[in-house]
């Protein structure tokens, strides 16, 4: 495929990144003359798609899990700090998930040893940033952003799709349960009515519960899926089951999604993660939980 303007400037802040460099969004502006990169939002994809480019460089590395998580994080302090620029970006939420969450993430999931060669979905992509764990070719695509659809064809995944992930997917391109890997941060909001789906009883109502259960759809019996949705801390889901008990238990909207996730699949793990340091550089600070 012909390189894009964009993507020749992603290359070119790739290898600042790799020589060291700590960058900010007056250099990033800077060079994007020479390339003839025409808004700041293409600046900003542009330098998030270089974070993908040196990160996938740094997991096939050859070095341990360890050495490889310490180098991811160094590379998140050193690159320009994602600001959502325009209505769009904002409205679609595209908050990508930080290097180095997203590459535990997906060690997590390729240790399904005896399907490495499986096919991972990732069904609202952005650039790329929850795939890095994984070879390419081995990574299906989807992503409603033109300008983030033109940056991930060139990054020689299997397959680049542009659906809108929060309704089914095309099941002669995604069938249910095909896919040996699941990786998903979908954007967090609120449904309309008319889009909240109820499934075996529970009644789905966020866009980013949403979208992860029609993503979870998609994974083979034997998969392995890691989930981010939006979140709080983890002492604000509980409430004490009467007046006159010390007992906490679950409820609202959170409690209804994980009992969906806890009667279908065999949850390993739910971690609650602040999201004051671990996404600033992604442009927020919401708190997120992750789910094994």
């Amino acid at each position: 495929m012909e390189q894009t303007a964009t993507y020749s400037y992603a290359q070119h802040i790739s290898k600042l990144l790799d020589d060291g460099e700590k960058l900010d969004w007056q250099k990033a502006k800077k060079s994007a003359k020479d390339f003839s990169i025409g808004t700041d939002t293409e600046i900003m994809q542009a330098c998030e798609l270089a974070v993908v480019l040196s990160a996938r460089k740094i997991a096939s590395n050859g070095n341990s899990v360890k050495q490889q998580y310490e180098e991811l994080k160094d590379l998140y302090e050193r690159q320009v700090t994602i600001r959502p620029l325009d209505t769009k970006s904002k409205v679609l939420q595209q908050y990508s998930t930080p290097c180095p969450l997203s590459y535990l993430l997906g060690r997590f999931v390729s240790k399904n040893d005896r399907f490495w060669n499986g096919k991972i979905l990732e069904p609202s992509a952005g650039n790329g940033l929850l795939t890095i764990a994984f070879p390419p070719q081995q990574v299906c695509v989807n992503e409603l952003d033109e300008i983030r659809v033109a940056n991930l064809k060139n990054l020689g995944f299997s397959s680049v799709t542009n659906q809108n992930a929060s309704s089914d997917l095309d099941l002669a391109i995604f069938p249910d349960k095909a896919f040996r890997g699941i990786m998903t941060n979908p954007p967090f909001a609120k449904l309309n009515e008319s889009d909240k789906i109820v499934r075996h009883g529970w009644n789905i109502n966020t866009l980013d519960y949403k979208m992860a259960v029609l993503a979870l759809d998609k994974m083979h019996d034997e998969g392995k899926s890691a989930v981010i949705v939006g979140g709080k801390m983890w002492n604000a889901y509980w409430k004490p089951l009467n007046e006159r008990s010390s007992k906490q238990v679950l409820f609202g909207q959170w409690k209804t999604f994980l009992g969906y996730l806890y009667a279908q699949y065999n949850v390993v793990d739910v971690i609650y993660i602040d999201g004051d340091h671990i996404y600033h550089k992604q442009g927020t600070t919401y708190p997120i939980v992750a789910i094994l």
